[in-house]
Formats: C-alpha cells, sequence, structure tokens
C-alpha cells in the first residue's frame, strides 16, 4: 500500500480545494537472517516490525485529483539521520542485531527521511554487513548513504580530536561528520555559488544574472585579454577568492547574530564544553566546533572549464570571443557548437584523467582558501 500511495504523490497539477484527509496505518512484519559470523556467532533470524501513519489528502485540479502524502512519523524531526556500522569508542566492530533490523526497515520503507548512512571499515566490519548495504542501497535506490570510516576519521584526528571521540562519528545534516554530544558542527554555514564564480571571470567581475559589478577586473574576453587557458584560470581563481573572502565575512557576521539572538540554551546544556567552559554552543563553548561550506554547481564549473580548455585553446575549434557570444544567447544561433560541448568534451564524472585533473584543481583551489 505504500509504496501506491507514495506513487501517487508524485503527480503534478495545480492544487485546488483540498478534501478532509484519510490516515492509513501500515504494519509491515517480516523475517530477518542475520549473519554474525564476523563475530565468531552462527547465522540468526529475527521478526522485525514496522508501523507507519500515512496521511493522504486528495484534492481537485485540473489534470484530476492528486494525493498529497505525509508520512506522520518523517514529519517530527526534519533532516534527522540514523547512522550504522562503523566501530565503537574502543575501536571494535560496532555493527550488531539492530543494524541488520533498521537496514531492513530501511528496505521496506524506502523512505528519504529519517536520513540513513553505513559506516564501513574494511578492517573491523564484515563483508556480509558491506553487502547487505549495498543490497539495501541497490533496492531502494539511494539508501543508506555508504561511507569509507578510514578516509573520514583520518580527515577528523588530523584536527587533533581524541581518537575515542572520532571512532564514534555520526551523520550531521546531509553527509557531515560530527561527533554526538560533543561537537557543535556548524555544516553549510556558508553556501557557496561557484557558477557565480565562472560567469564573473566570463564578465570582468559582473554577475550577469544580478546585473551588478561586483567582482575584480579580471579580463574581457572580446578585447582578447586572455591568450591562454592559465591566464583565464588566473581571472577564475581571482574572482573565485574575492567570494570567498566575501563569504567568510558575511558568515562571521551570521555567528554575531546567532550568540545575540540564538544563544541555544538546552542544546548548550547537553553539549560537552558548554557548562564546563561557561559558553553557549553559538560561542564556542563545545568541546569541538566546526563550520562547512557547500560549494555549489561544481560539475557544471568542471563541465565548463574543459568545454574552454579543449575547443578553444587545445582543439581551437572556435575562439574565446565566439563561445562567449554563444553563451550570452544560450546558443539560440549557434545549434552545432551546442551539440559539440555536449559530445566532444569530457565531462566530469566521466573518469577522463584531464577532467578528473580540472575537479581536482577547482576542488583544491576552494578548499585551500577556505581551510
Amino acid at each position: 500500500m505504500l509504496a501506491g500511495l507514495l506513487a501517487l504523490a508524485t503527480s503534478i497539477g495545480v492544487v485546488t480545494t483540498p478534501i478532509a484527509p484519510l490516515r492509513y496505518k501500515i504494519e509491515i512484519s517480516t523475517s530477518q537472517e542475520v549473519d554474525l559470523s564476523a563475530m565468531g556467532q552462527a547465522k540468526m533470524t529475527g521478526d522485525v516490525a514496522a508501523v507507519v501513519f500515512v496521511s493522504v489528502t486528495m484534492s481537485d485540479s485540473g489534470a484530476g485529483q492528486l494525493a498529497h502524502i505525509v508520512v506522520d512519523s518523517m514529519t517530527v524531526t526534519p533532516n534527522g539521520t540514523i547512522t550504522l556500522g562503523g566501530v565503537t569508542p574502543q575501536g571494535e566492530d560496532a555493527v550488531n542485531d539492530m543494524t541488520y533490523i533498521l537496514l531492513k526497515v530501511t528496505e521496506l520503507l524506502s523512505l528519504n527521511n529519517p536520513n540513513v548512512h553505513a559506516r564501513y571499515k574494511p578492517d573491523k566490519n564484515s563483508f556480509a554487513y558491506l553487502k547487505r548495504v549495498c543490497d539495501v542501497n541497490y533496492i531502494t535506490g539511494a539508501t543508506p548513504c555508504i561511507h569509507g570510516d578510514d578516509a573520514v576519521m583520518e580527515s577528523l584526528t588530523a584536527r587533533g580530536w581524541a581518537v575515542e571521540d572520532v571512532r564514534d562519528w555520526v551523520v550531521n545534516g546531509c553527509v557531515e561528520p560530527g561527533i554526538p554530544g560533543k561537537h557543535c558542527s556548524a555544516t553549510s554555514s556558508i553556501e557557496f555559488n561557484l557558477v557565480a564564480v565562472l560567469e564573473m571571470a566570463l564578465n570582468n567581475g559582473k554577475h550577469p544574472l544580478m546585473n551588478w559589478k561586483l567582482g575584480p577586473d579580471t579580463g574581457i574576453i572580446g578585447q582578447g585579454d586572455f591568450e591562454t587557458f592559465d591566464d583565464f584560470w588566473k581571472a577564475f581563481k581571482e574572482q573565485c577568492e574575492f567570494l570567498c573572502e566575501q563569504s567568510i565575512i558575511g558568515n562571521n557576521q551570521l555567528g554575531e547574530i546567532y550568540q545575540q539572538h540564538q544563544p541555544a540554551p538546552l542544546i548548550s546544556s547537553m553539549t560537552e564544553g558548554c557548562i564546563e567552559s561557561g559558553r553557549g554552543v553559538t560561542r564556542g563553548g563545545a568541546r569541538y566546533n566546526s563550520s562547512g561550506v557547500s560549494v555549489i554547481g561544481m560539475a557544471d564549473v568542471v563541465d565548463s572549464l574543459m568545454a574552454i580548455k579543449t575547443l578553444v585553446y587545445d582543439e581551437k575549434k572556435i575562439t574565446f570571443a565566439e563561445l562567449k557570444e554563444a553563451i550570452d544567447s544560450n546558443f539560440a544561433h549557434h545549434p552545432r557548437l551546442h551539440v559539440m560541448i555536449k559530445t566532444r568534451v569530457p565531462r566530469f564524472g566521466s573518469g577522463n584523467e584531464e577532467s578528473v585533473t580540472m575537479a581536482n584543481r577547482v576542488t583544491s583551489l576552494v578548499h585551500d582558501y577556505f581551510a
């Protein structure tokens, strides 16, 4: 029933008069075989049960009736996360019966909220556990998200954090690691638009969508200011660093506003370090503190830079001025060039060595500035 109800939610139309909601209780029960061979035990079979309440509101629209689905249990904790597997604070295998039960429930419900994550440490977690995680990910089409434990823990211990605490890491928000009860992780405190950087580099510091001359003068394409791709990369780099600095200034201002208007005494009382230091989480009182940057448009920017480098400078199929003219008109009068860019230029995620190098170059530029 749940699958059918959720399928109805994909309908698109203009909502007009809603009809009183209907509420359904969905009970799911099944048997789950748990492989405990990695723990020196035999396989075990247990019963798994799950209950979900779903509200369905029917509405009339020009395209017919629409069903609007609300999963009651999901509306309580938006963007909540569940982290499975990995290791204990003592470094031992943390996979247990409940891990497999939660994986089974994740498989049965196939929902993206709560956000389910699976840690995997090769020298501690069994291959059977990894296979089960992959099976559920395949069946649901995306969840749980799978994290390499070694890489995450290496990044956190590099900050000087205690290894026992790092071993207990969980996921906050989307995929950001945090230490429960000890960490104020301001994840995604900056949402950085990398596409704006590219547009400003193409337009000598002007943001074309906002029609705002915001950034520094870095060169005009129509005047032939970029003889080589490295010349254009320098312009891209300068615009990127300019916007990085502006975002840091804005983020620091926002932090001061949080301190004054959202002191968060309740969560501070439950976070280790706040009472001891006499400071709340918004004033750096937690034992561990960090902030994060969400870089938006990475794939688009890498593809765009590859198109410029490949067609303008490497193969010399077109001039930079011709490409800029096509971009400004959204390729309205340049269909062949549009096809060429879409089919002949190595793209992000293709595995092409040069596109990987470009992706690493862009990533390193942003990372090095914020770090």
